[in-house]
């Protein structure tokens, strides 16, 4: 199988019978989750006598012969990538941490453990290797994210007093973050958006924002805080600055959509655009203070932005 470079055997002994696949696999490879081997099964990795299984809910029989492919990524997958490198600047270099400028089209890290694209995370560890021991398994060097195509300025750091520290600033919100979006239709002057957001009951791939309690009834909710000012207007576009409170999984696009002015090209919470492939979203800036010091960071808007931005502007 192609890219697979681990494979794991077992045969069904009379005590593991009628035992559900995945809970098996992960009582016999207790190196890896049993979500690990849900999500292997469910994408065709795992056979039994031969024949690919996917259902993690499978009962084991005796003398079943079970195969499990683990994608591996290898050196000649990233440097297959490495065009990707190009775009990623560093911005600024401190001995604790960086200030790094993510471009579209990378996720920040894998999506889960057998992921084979390249990602921000390996890019950091070609470039920085000694990441590779500061914050978490599957992340390293890695305090906040951006969405794969959402553009922009983010802080890595470099040290395990740095991790701390960062993780504790962002769960405070002493880092002060200003993105800019470019939306559909005419926004008011200035607001605040505080809509609360979970897990949308019907897509579990997306959120939801939920504007009272008898709408998430139900779903597991975390409070969500937007602040928006406008930068420019145009004939039927606005062009933002966002300045989120709270940092939730795509809070920034639900919000905005939630108020009926969703993010120009977001196909999730809105719709593609023939002005721009991707949502119109940048991390511009940002700020904090470190070891008593302050600091303030920004980035360019991306060229696709601003193509966007002189044609609205003609």
């Amino acid at each position: 199988m192609k890219n697979c470079t681990l494979q794991l055997e077992y045969t069904i002994t009379k005590e593991d019978v009628n035992q559900r696949l995945d809970i098996l696999l992960s009582q016999k490879f207790p190196e890896y989750t049993r979500s690990f081997f849900s999500r292997l099964i469910s994408d065709g990795f795992v056979l039994i006598n031969h024949v690919v299984q996917k259902k993690s809910g499978l009962k084991t029989k005796e003398r079943d012969q079970i195969i499990v492919n683990v994608p591996q990524k290898n050196n000649s997958s990233l440097k297959e990538n490495r065009e990707n490198l190009i775009n990623i600047s560093v911005v600024f270099e401190h001995e604790h941490f960086l200030i790094i400028n993510k471009p579209i089209g990378i996720s920040v890290h894998q999506a889960h453990d057998y992921d084979l694209h390249f990602t921000l995370v390996d890019w950091l560890l070609i470039h920085y290797p000694e990441l590779k021991n500061i914050g978490y398994h599957g992340r390293p060097g890695i305090v906040h994210r951006l969405d794969k195509n959402t553009s922009g300025i983010m802080i890595i750091p470099r040290t395990s007093f740095a991790h701390t520290f960062f993780s504790k600033a962002f769960s405070l919100k002493t880092i002060k973050k200003t993105y800019k979006a470019l939306v559909c239709g005419i926004t008011d002057q200035e607001g605040i958006i505080d809509f609360v957001i979970g897990r949308d009951p019907y897509n579990r791939i997306k959120m939801k924002a939920f504007k009272n309690e008898f709408e998430n009834s139900g779903v597991k909710t975390r409070e969500a805080k937007t602040e928006y000012k406008v930068a420019t207007y145009f004939k039927e576009h606005t062009l933002l600055n966002l300045y989120p409170i709270t940092g939730r999984t795509h809070q920034l696009r639900v919000h905005l959509a939630a108020i009926g002015h969703p993010i120009l090209g977001d196909i999730v919470y809105g719709n593609s655009s023939l002005l721009i492939s991707r949502q119109a979203l940048h991390a511009f800036s940002l700020s904090f203070e470190f070891e008593k010091k302050e600091y303030y960071f920004e980035t360019e808007i991306p060229n696709d932005m601003q193509k966007v931005i002189q044609i609205l502007s003609d």
